[in-house]
C-alpha cells in the first residue's frame, strides 16, 4: 500500500485573497486524514481513516499486520509555535523552526475501518530514521534527533543527542553530543552481509556533529545496538559541515562501482 497524508496545516484562502500573501495555517478543528490505497491500484480505490489533528514531517515506518496497517512516525501538534518577544523580523522563521514532535503509533483496520492511535513516547524528537532493510515490514527500532522545547533552551531547530527507541516498548536509550555541539540527521548503515534474516540493529548509525566552541566537525559512527556507549570511531572533517537537515547513506559499491 502507499498511505497518502491530508494534513489540516494549509495556507490560509483568506488571508491569500485578501492580502495576495501565504500564511501557513494549523486548522486544529479539522481531522487530519489518512488515504490507504493500493500501491499498483486505482484512485477509487483508496480508504480515508480520520485521526486527531496533527502535523507530521517525517514517517519511520509502515507495514501490515493481518488486517491491519500500521504506520509509525512523529507526530506534531503544535506545527506553527507561538513567536517570542525580542526576536525580531525573524520572529516568525525561529518559531517555525521550534519543532515540537514525539513518536507516535498509528493503526489502520482495512477490514472495519477502525482507528487506533497512541504515543510511543512524549520525549521531543524528530528526524527518525530505521534500518533500510526493514521498510514496508515490522521493525521497532527507530533513531531520532534529541530536541530540546523553549523551555529547555530551545530557541530553534538543534539537534543536541541522538536517540535510539524501541517502538513497541517505548524504551530508549540516548547519547547527547555535548555543551555547545550540534548534529544533523543520523543515517542507518547495516554492516557487509546484514539483511532481514540479521538482527534489525546490526549496522551503524551515523551523523555528523559540529562544536560551535571551535567551529570543528566531526563524522560521529555508533554501533546501532547501544547508542548510549556513544560513537565507536570518529572523523575529524577537514572543513566544518554546517549542522543541519537531511542525510543519506549509500555504500561504496553502489557509488564507484566497486573502485
Amino acid at each position: 500500500y502507499a498511505i497518502l497524508h491530508d494534513l489540516p496545516f494549509f495556507h490560509d484562502m483568506d488571508v491569500l485573497r485578501q492580502h495576495k500573501f501565504r500564511v501557513l495555517t494549523f486548522h486544529r478543528d479539522i481531522p487530519t486524514r489518512f488515504g490507504i490505497i493500493p500501491r499498483r491500484g486505482q484512485g477509487s480505490e483508496v480508504r480515508w481513516f480520520e485521526c486527531q489533528p496533527c502535523y507530521i514531517l517525517h514517517v519511520t515506518n509502515c507495514w501490515e499486520e493481518g488486517d491491519w496497517v500500521v504506520m509509525d512516525g512523529c507526530r506534531s501538534l503544535n506545527p506553527m509555535p507561538d513567536t517570542q518577544p525580542g526576536e525580531g523580523e525573524l520572529a516568525s522563521m525561529l518559531a517555525y523552526m521550534r519543532l515540537e514532535a514525539n513518536a507516535y503509533r498509528w493503526r489502520f483496520n482495512l477490514k472495519t475501518g477502525e482507528v487506533r492511535e497512541g504515543d510511543i513516547d512524549d520525549l521531543n524528537t524528530e528526524f527518525n530514521k530505521s534500518n533500510p532493510l526493514f521498510h514496508g515490514v515490522k521493525s521497532k527500532y527507530s533513531y531520532h534527533q534529541r530536541i530540546p522545547l523553549l523551555h529547555e533552551g530551545g530557541h530553534t531547530l538543534r539537534f543536541t543527542g541522538l536517540v535510539k527507541y524501541n517502538n513497541d516498548t517505548g524504551v530508549h536509550s540516548q547519547w547527547d553530543y555535548g555543551a555547545g555541539v550540534f548534529g544533523s540527521e543520523a543515517v542507518y548503515a547495516p554492516k557487509p552481509g546484514a539483511g532481514r534474516h540479521s538482527g534489525e540493529d546490526d549496522g551503524y548509525v551515523i551523523t555528523l556533529a559540529t562544536d560551535s566552541n571551535n567551529w570543528k566537525s566531526e563524522c560521529l559512527v555508533f554501533d546501532a545496538t547501544d547508542i548510549a556507549a556513544g560513537p565507536v570511531c570518529r572523523v575529524q572533517m577537514p572543513h566544518r559541515v554546517p549542522y543541519g537537515f537531511h542525510a543519506t547513506w549509500a555504500r561504496g559499491e553502489d557509488l564507484y562501482g566497486g573502485r
